[in-house]
């Protein structure tokens, strides 16, 4: 790393630093009561939280810059365990790192029943299609089984074959005979009724008529257009 680079980083560290300053005191005060709300319902059972026991003398930033690199962590073989409800402590929960410490132990990628949580922490509901607002929360309802929609299925069989040869053909007709649109628009919508005649109704996009009529305006009608 350069010393411009280095020096960047420090002092956009810096910057970042000095922004949680400010406004971690408010954040911790905005979920201080919740906090201690879940901490009880944690330390009294009514709730079971997972999270990863690191080992021994692993601290809590070893875990979050080892798992947030872009390569294998040495971390990856944790599993998920349940939490013991005595093990809580109000000061050993980091909020912010999603771990708790106590007791000379630390679990982190803490988790717990989303379900669960609400069920405890009940909020003002807004029905939404598919999904309801639990207070600030998106609570996403599974749907039923047998109900998610299928998509739709594509028509067995090729796709229409269309007379391209014989489009060709009658273009060269029309021009030779001077008997062509003198503008392509007027052209597509001919040629279209042309292949609907001719091909049992059935007619290709009007962009791929298009397509196709473009060398001959651009050969024959460019200067008159």
């Amino acid at each position: 790393m350069t010393k411009d680079a280095r020096e960047y980083h420090v002092l956009e560290g810096m910057e970042e630093a000095e922004a949680v300053r400010q406004w971690l005191p408010l954040l911790t005060a905005a979920m201080e009561l919740r906090a201690t709300e879940l901490f009880l319902t944690l330390r009294r059972g009514q709730i079971e939280a997972l999270g990863k026991l690191l080992p021994a003398g692993v601290e809590i930033i070893d875990f979050l810059e080892d798992h947030n690199s872009y390569s294998r962590s040495k971390f990856d073989d944790l599993v998920d365990s349940v939490i013991p409800h005595d093990f809580w402590t109000i000061t050993g929960i980091d909020w912010l790192s999603n771990a708790v410490t106590a007791h000379g132990n630390c679990y982190c990628d803490v988790s717990m029943s989303v379900e669960v949580l609400m069920s405890l922490f009940p909020a003002q509901r807004t029905p939404v299609d598919g999904a309801e607002f639990v207070g600030d929360f998106l609570l996403v309802k599974e749907p039923a089984a047998g109900t998610v929609p299928q998509p739709p299925r594509r028509t067995p069989g090729r796709p229409p074959a269309f007379a391209w040869e014989a489009f060709h053909v009658e273009v060269a007709d029309l021009i030779k005979s001077e008997r062509m649109p003198q503008k392509k628009e007027a052209a597509i919508q001919h040629m279209l009724s042309w292949f609907a005649s001719t091909q049992g109704g059935q007619t290709p996009s009007r962009s791929a008529v298009s397509e196709k009529l473009t060398p001959y305006y651009r050969r024959f009608f460019y200067d008159k257009n």
